[in-house]
């Protein structure tokens, strides 16, 4: 007997890039492979960012580094990415600079541009869908959206990008609400 799946993840994770040196990576290519790959409808100059690029007008700034260490309170470790949504900065390890990782710390950005209401609204949204459908079939696979309403929204929106359920593009302006 075969089954088929009723749901599915549009955007797998990408395998980490040991491989890839600083001096190696196209970072406008790679954000225009994001830009494209999920269909993103959100103005192209908010999103290009990219440091070298700084006289262009931009509302995020994206730095990729070769190793990105961050302060956890005890130690100095090293992570792939991560955003700090009030300043619009996101940094990324040029490791794990792919459409995906972009995604993820993009949505945090776009969740940052919501007004207080809306994000109450999603939140409500979140907790009553997330055991449902899709969204639990993607939560039973990647349960990092389970922590909380923010990282929800921005694990919605990496996996299941332009496929999301239609009522939740209203929760990601700049990039499916405009």
């Amino acid at each position: 007997m075969c089954f088929k799946k009723k749901y599915q993840i549009p955007f797998p994770e990408e395998p980490v890039d040991e491989t890839v040196k600083l001096e190696d990576i196209d970072t406008v290519k790679v954000i225009r492979q994001w830009y494209i790959q999920y269909e993103i409808q959100g103005d192209w100059d908010f999103w290009n960012g990219i440091r070298e690029l700084a006289e262009e007008a931009h509302e995020v700034d994206i730095d990729v580094e070769q190793d990105l260490p961050v302060w956890n309170g005890y130690q100095h470790v090293l992570v792939p990415a991560y955003s700090i949504s009030e300043s619009k900065l996101v940094r990324f390890d040029v490791n794990w600079f792919n459409p995906g990782t972009i995604m993820h710390e993009f949505c945090h950005i776009s969740y940052s541009i919501l007004k207080p209401i809306q994000k109450l609204a999603w939140d409500d949204w979140y907790y009553q869908n997330r055991n449902k459908g899709v969204l639990k079939y993607l939560f039973s696979q990647h349960p990092y959206g389970l922590t909380n309403p923010i990282e929800g929204h921005a694990e919605i929106g990496r996996y299941l990008g332009q496929y999301m359920p239609e009522e939740a593009r209203k929760f990601y302006p700049e990039i499916y609400s405009i």
